[in-house]
């Protein structure tokens, strides 16, 4: 019979990509942990990992149940974090994802305000984009997603509620050469950061260039960290398009500003995605419910 320790066992030597790795990380026995894992094959029927001299290695079973076995695990977590909510105080933990746009204008007041009415609560913040957050989001690891998204829908076992439209700038350093430039054309040929929510981010920069009927940039940097863009606009003549947040953070507008340029550049919807049919921990949905109140107040109040 199958039991909690072989699904984690697994998992942590997929992970690992090594059984010695995986021991070292759970504080067990090698021998202990490849006992667990033939066990769990010999009850499969089905070979998991391959073994090389170089570690492990997933053979296309393993590949398929290690999706199975995260959501299981992840499963398991929640209901562990969902029993300690029931008692007296609330505990347990909760693991979130965030753009960011929730990150500069709702995350610093909801974490005051969480963090004193539940002490106990672990919180894990992530910055990512929603391309990065969904698979932790649909195995279970990840309780919700608040940022942007491209498109209105999403797939079936998610739920999307709205939580603010949302407005793009150009953004460069104090006394940029162009910072008195007024549309796109004067910027075409600039050094442009780009990051954002699809596979592939310079998308964004290229469609909007060719929708006021321009070549698109050929400069573009993809940078996939928002301290790493802030650093490279501080100190190089590089320019990026990003959300409005970026004007309203005092952390960051007094470092670097927005061009005013005459076109308008709306941005992808600020949303909440949680998994369809499967409710939050009271912790979680406490902390989601301070998210869309804080949105509310500053963005839909009017």
């Amino acid at each position: 019979m199958l039991k909690f320790h072989h699904f984690r066992d697994f998992v942590a030597i997929a992970e690992a990509r090594s059984i010695r790795g995986a021991a070292r990380e759970l504080g067990l026995a090698q021998p202990a942990l490849s006992r667990s894992l033939r066990e769990l094959e010999n009850f499969l029927g089905v070979p998991l990992l391959e073994r090389h001299t170089t570690g492990v290695l997933l053979t296309p079973a393993g590949e398929r149940f290690l999706i199975r076995s995260r959501s299981a695990l992840g499963e398991f977590q929640r209901g562990i974090d969902e029993m300690q909510n029931w008692g007296k105080d609330i505990g347990g933990r909760v693991f979130i994802a965030l753009s960011s746009p929730p990150i500069l204008a709702l995350l610093p007041p909801v974490y005051q305000t969480f963090t004193k009415l539940y002490p106990k609560v672990r919180l894990h913040l992530m910055e990512a984009t929603f391309p990065d957050a969904e698979p932790l989001l649909r195995d279970g690891r990840l309780d919700f997603y608040i940022g942007g998204l491209v498109g209105e829908t999403v797939h079936r076992s998610f739920q999307r509620n709205l939580l603010f439209h949302n407005r793009r700038f150009v953004f460069a350093r104090r006394g940029h050469p162009l910072m008195q430039a007024k549309t796109l054309k004067d910027l075409q040929n600039s050094m442009w950061l780009c990051g954002g929510l699809r596979q592939r981010p310079e998308q964004d920069l290229e469609e909007l260039f060719q929708s006021h009927g321009l070549e698109a940039p050929t400069r573009i940097t993809r940078v996939d960290s928002q301290m790493c863009m802030l650093v490279l606009m501080l100190n190089t003549d590089a320019i990026a398009m990003v959300p409005q947040q970026w004007a309203e953070a005092a952390v960051i507008n007094e470092l670097i500003f927005p061009i005013e340029l005459t076109n308008d550049f709306p941005a992808p919807d600020v949303v909440l995605i949680t998994r369809s049919g499967i409710p939050l921990t009271p912790s979680a949905e406490k902390l989601s419910d301070l998210f869309i109140r804080k949105a509310n107040g500053l963005y839909n109040s009017g």
